[in-house]
């Protein structure tokens, strides 16, 4: 190997190829050497990303939380009360039913939570097949109170100048969603401010409003 008096490799020594576009220098004498490490290199590469590989496939996946509701009670004669339809992970969908019902014409129930653990999915209402039997046209709203994100307002009623309507049925159903932040696992849900009518326009007495409790975990 040539070197000038500072010990410098002599560009006479020194070998150009091209790869590419990029010039490479490599000194003839130091080809092997490279290699070698260039092979060991890339073992290592190798066996650090099959370690990985391994290790994340070791890895238990992250448990996926699921919302379910419970009932506060047993529905009775002249009872509405919450059911739960349908459950997809952090949404729920519940019906509002009634048992044993005798003239009803109207109904206007009040659903109340607590809007920092679960919220109601908007423009989610929907009627139910109890009120409109018969083929009778009938009007339905679900929406929050206004400058609330809590107490969601249920109305549903027939049309006036025909009968109430007497049995069990569901009266509509609406969805709730758990709020990302949600950390506890019983949220509850309290009907209040409820009425049922009759075709009278009469307040019907004696109703049983059963709400429930929601679990998330």
């Amino acid at each position: 190997m040539k070197t000038d008096k500072k010990g410098i490799l002599s560009p006479s020594r020194i070998t150009r190829t091209r790869s590419g576009k990029n010039l490479v220098f490599s000194h003839p004498d130091k080809i092997g050497t490279l290699k070698s490490c260039l092979s060991i290199i890339l073992v290592l590469i190798f066996a650090g990303s099959f370690g990985c590989k391994r290790s994340e496939s070791t890895t238990p996946a992250d448990t996926q939380k699921t919302i379910s509701f419970t009932p506060s009670g047993t529905p009775s004669d002249n009872s509405v009360y919450l059911e739960q339809v349908s459950t997809n992970n952090d949404e729920i969908t519940l019906a509002l039913k009634i048992k044993s019902g005798v003239d009803i014409f109207s109904a206007a129930p009040e659903i109340d939570y607590d809007g920092n653990k679960i919220k109601y999915v908007p423009d989610s209402g929907t009627e139910g097949t109890f009120l409109n039997q018969g083929g009778v046209t009938t009007s339905f709203e679900a929406e929050l109170e206004e400058d609330s994100n809590e107490i969601l307002l249920i109305g549903l009623s027939r049309q006036s100048g025909v009968s109430g309507v007497d049995g069990d049925g569901i009266l509509c159903q609406v969805v709730l969603k758990a709020q990302e932040t949600q950390t506890d696992t019983e949220i509850a849900l309290h009907i209040t401010h409820s009425a049922l009518r009759s075709s009278m326009g009469d307040i019907i007495t004696g109703t049983s409003w059963l709400g429930g409790s929601l679990s998330y975990q």
